[in-house]
């Protein structure tokens, strides 16, 4: 009887808390934030002005970092992006962005505005936190605000879009020399955007730091908060520059290595000593022997006779080019890996020159 009762009590509760859920299923505004942006006391403006301010006096913005024992500054940034269509934020709002996502503990990089969820079917939890960004007309003075949300504060998160991962390039290297703020903001934004490593020095960081917070706060006695944008645009042109020169570097470097291809293939491999031809297989391993010491020069000499010459390998042999045949194996040494071998001349490329489009003579 008792057992009975216990468990009519129990489907009772159960039936509750169904009907009770169900009432809040209908009533969204019991489970969503009610996306209403209300004008804060002070403007957005000088509300990330402030922000920054504190970021740099704390010297915890993103874009700062610690130094290594060399004085070297090594950073990896990732950028915060749009949690529907997958583009990260630019300029300014990058920046506010990524200060804001680490003081909120630095676990999402995605972000999305109310509006935007529900297009998809989805929502944003009660009680969560959003992040108010700005888009800034500096012409007609006009201001839009949107309030961003982490994506984990969305439910229903597998109703979202799924975006491609991020760029990650960590060979990618933005080296950075300038201390005015719209430089060295507009370099690591490219960095951000590459998911590249951007590289600086504490001297080059601590001027930078301290000219930016210099700027703001006379911008904030000024009371022009809009400034914070301008720097943003500026920096914003620098970053797409920036890429734009290193897009043409990687084009170049491409076809550098195309043409060094083209230039070792050119030149059968063969032994001095003995005249034979390397071909076929043999042929591709030491076309890549000869790419692995950086070499053009095609002659391979084989050990032993390396050795009854009395001549001596080099101490940055990489490594040496092995014909099997018949179960014995035999190791040739390209000639430029030997010590006491006359260079020869060769028509190939200078890598000096990336942009030549005409062979020069390289003395291997």
């Amino acid at each position: 009887m008792e057992q009975g009762n216990y468990l009519f009590n129990k489907a009772l509760a159960e039936r509750e808390r169904y009907l009770e859920i169900q009432k809040d299923l209908k009533n969204p505004q019991q489970t969503e934030v009610k996306e209403a942006i209300e004008e804060p006391k002070k403007s957005y403006n000088q509300l990330h002005t402030e922000r920054i301010l504190a970021s740099l006096k704390s010297s915890s913005a993103p874009f700062l970092g610690q130094p290594a024992k060399n004085a070297s500054i090594t950073l990896v940034p990732q950028a915060i992006r749009s949690a529907e269509t997958g583009r990260a934020f630019r300029g300014m709002n990058q920046i506010i962005a990524q200060i804001m996502t680490q003081e909120a503990g630095g676990k999402d990089y995605e972000l999305i505005t109310y509006e935007q969820a529900k297009r998809h079917g989805a929502g944003i939890k009660k009680g969560s936190v959003g992040i108010n960004l700005t888009t800034f007309d500096v012409a007609t003075k006009h201001q839009n605000v949107y309030r961003y949300y982490p994506k984990s504060s969305v439910y229903n998160q597998e109703k979202l879009p799924k975006l491609p991962e991020q760029n990650k390039n960590p060979e990618i290297i933005v080296e950075c020399n300038e201390t005015t703020p719209d430089k060295y903001l507009g370099k690591y934004l490219a960095a951000t955007s590459l998911g590249a490593r951007f590289e600086t020095t504490k001297d080059t960081m601590e001027a930078f730091q301290k000219n930016l917070e210099e700027d703001l706060k006379r911008s904030y006695d000024e009371k022009c908060y809009t400034r914070i944008f301008e720097l943003g645009n500026k920096a914003s042109v620098i970053c797409q520059n920036t890429m734009s020169e290193i897009g043409q570097q990687a084009r170049d470097g491409e076809k550098i290595r195309q043409k060094v291809s083209e230039s070792r293939s050119r030149y059968e491999p063969y032994n001095p000593v003995t005249g034979e031809k390397f071909v076929g297989l043999a042929a591709k391993k030491a076309q890549h022997v000869m790419g692995m010491s950086n070499s053009h020069d095609p002659r391979f000499l084989e050990l032993s006779d390396i050795l009854k010459a009395g001549l001596k390998l080099k101490e940055a042999v990489k490594e040496p080019l092995v014909i099997s045949d018949n179960g014995k194996s035999r190791f040739f040494y390209n000639a430029k890996d030997v010590e006491g071998v006359p260079p020869i001349k060769i028509k190939t490329i200078s890598l000096s020159q990336q942009r030549s489009k005409t062979d020069a003579e390289l003395q291997l």
